[in-house]
């Protein structure tokens, strides 16, 4: 994978800063990585920090791809995993295609390019 992941435990989620390039294909392994810590560390939730990921950002079809993917991880790792996604635009679609397809698909989860409403949003989904 060549994105670097850093896990930073909070009380109520995972949060996994992403570095590196960014890669489509690689992204989809990283919604399984937050799958998996979120089950190792016992929290339902996990903040996925694209803010230092740098490239060219994703393709329409890429983005659809992205929301399929996440859908489909979200439901073979259980549902009750919900995932907050923060990053800069263009690279987080500011029309948040991708957590429309993913939403559409049964997927929980919520896009974001300010990190303080990322934080407010899992927070509260955590507590319920």
């Amino acid at each position: 994978m060549s994105i670097d992941l850093q896990i930073e435990l909070k009380p109520n989620y995972v949060h996994l800063h992403c570095r590196g390039a960014f890669r489509s294909d690689v992204l989809l392994e990283v919604w399984e990585s937050a799958f998996r810590v979120a089950i190792d560390e016992g929290r339902k939730a996990v903040l996925v920090d694209l803010r230092d990921l740098e490239g060219a950002p994703p393709t329409t079809v890429e983005r659809y791809e992205q929301g399929v993917r996440f859908a489909e991880a979200q439901q073979r790792f259980g549902l009750g995993i919900l995932i907050a996604v923060v990053g800069h635009e263009p690279l987080v679609d500011p029309e948040k295609f991708g957590e429309t397809v993913g939403k559409n698909r049964g997927g929980f989860g919520a896009v974001f390019t300010d990190i303080e409403k990322a934080v407010d949003w899992i927070e509260e989904e955590a507590r319920q």
